[in-house]
């Protein structure tokens, strides 16, 4: 006869006291703070690991700034309905939408619909 498995409740509650344990004997420090002590520690045994911690975390704040630029400043996006229900149709047609474009020359664009 296989042994009975254990009861989900008493598996979580076990894993939310090791986690705990493992926050308190870290001086109640966050996990961001855990996690990033950790890979200090890992940087100074393995000095090959700082390129890449150093190009993850490039990544991921570039990555964060262009969601922040799109949010920000393209028309598609709109955070004030009452003021600028529609604010597409007040860029004028030389207005660069996007980030970079090799083929486009959006200084020498003229406008081809009626003004609104």
């Amino acid at each position: 006869m296989s042994p009975r498995p254990p009861d989900l409740t008493s598996l979580i509650d076990r894993r939310k006291q090791r986690l705990c344990e493992g926050i308190r004997a870290h001086g109640g420090d966050s996990a961001a703070a855990i996690m990033f002590r950790t890979m200090l520690t890992h940087a100074r045994k393995h000095p090959s690991l700082i390129p890449l911690f150093l190009f993850v975390g490039l990544g991921g704040a570039g990555s964060l700034l262009y969601a922040l630029r799109v949010t920000m400043s393209s028309p598609e996006v709109v955070w004030d309905k009452k003021n600028n229900p529609d604010p597409w149709s007040k860029k004028s047609p030389n207005y660069q939408y996007k980030f970079y474009n090799e083929t486009i020359d959006y200084k020498n664009l003229k406008k081809e619909g009626p003004d609104f």
